[in-house]
């Protein structure tokens, strides 16, 4: 459900093709969501079938046409609704957390090495947020700015704090050796 709002987000912002959302997804701004490409065109064919978006060819020289969607007064209304509904809690769907769970049959070697590659995986993730202003530059207004900066703050202080975690979690083995 979530993700036919983010694409109609997205689609309120500019009109824009399923290979630009796509896309889209790998930006900073989106890190706190996931949606494969078959999910996204599937979600926009419903999008388009319930006249909240409409599609248009557009024909490119030099390349393949593409079809770009825009967002209907339907479309600007359910997202509308959609924002205004009640804040729902965050589901945690934590993988590593999960395998660190079970881990305590590894041995220091194995459970720091795993670690190490978490610890890296989120470096990679926060180095991704840091500097990335693209999406944050096709804001409409001051105000969606701030909105989105803040976002992308979240999306720091998470990856930060998970960092602090896993040192706090490395302290801890080594000094269980003791």
């Amino acid at each position: 459900m979530t993700l036919k709002f983010i694409l109609l987000g997205l689609i309120d912002i500019a009109p824009i093709s399923g290979y630009d959302i796509v896309k889209a997804f790998d930006y900073a701004a989106l890190f706190y969501w996931h949606a494969t490409h078959t999910q996204i065109y599937r979600t926009l064919k419903e999008l388009e079938g319930d006249g909240l978006i409409a599609g248009e060819a557009v024909h490119q020289h030099g390349g393949p046409s593409k079809r770009v969607y825009g967002i209907t007064i339907t479309g600007k209304e359910a997202l509308g609704q959609w924002v205004r509904e009640e804040p729902e809690l965050p589901g945690l769907k934590h993988p590593f957390l999960i395998k660190f769970t079970y881990a305590a049959g590894l041995d220091d070697e194995e459970l720091l090495d795993q670690l190490d590659r978490y610890q890296e995986k989120l470096k990679g993730q926060l180095a991704g947020l840091e500097g990335k202003d693209t999406f944050t530059r096709m804001a409409r207004s001051g105000r969606e700015r701030l909105i989105w900066e803040m976002t992308t703050e979240y999306g720091n202080m998470y990856y930060r704090n998970e960092l602090a975690w896993v040192e706090k979690v490395k302290a801890a083995i080594a000094g269980e050796g003791n």
